[in-house]
């Protein structure tokens, strides 16, 4: 399954966050995730669902595809596509 994972960091709390929906819908709620921590930076990133074989934990497979958004000095934020390598990322669900 394909989902879209969030980090948002800087000087502000951070903050992260999945979403199953669209990129569209993964970027909004990135966007109200930095702007309400006052983070400075979210990277928005398609990932894969996959489960661990040696440790049978689920986790993200990020796609190395996305989006990475910037807060200007006037309270907007501004997206740069980016594309680079698969990086894993294991989550346990609970």
């Amino acid at each position: 399954m394909i989902v879209w994972v969030w980090d948002a960091q800087g000087p502000g709390r951070g903050s992260a966050g999945v979403t199953g929906g669209n990129e569209k819908r993964a970027r909004k709620l990135a966007r109200e995730s930095l702007l309400s921590t006052g983070a400075s930076e979210v990277l928005v990133e398609q990932a894969l669902t996959a489960l661990d074989a040696a440790t049978l934990v689920y986790g993200y497979v990020r796609t190395g595809h996305g989006w990475r958004g910037r807060r200007t000095p006037a309270g907007r934020v501004t997206w740069h596509r980016f594309a680079g390598t698969v990086r894993e990322r294991t989550a346990s669900h609970a």
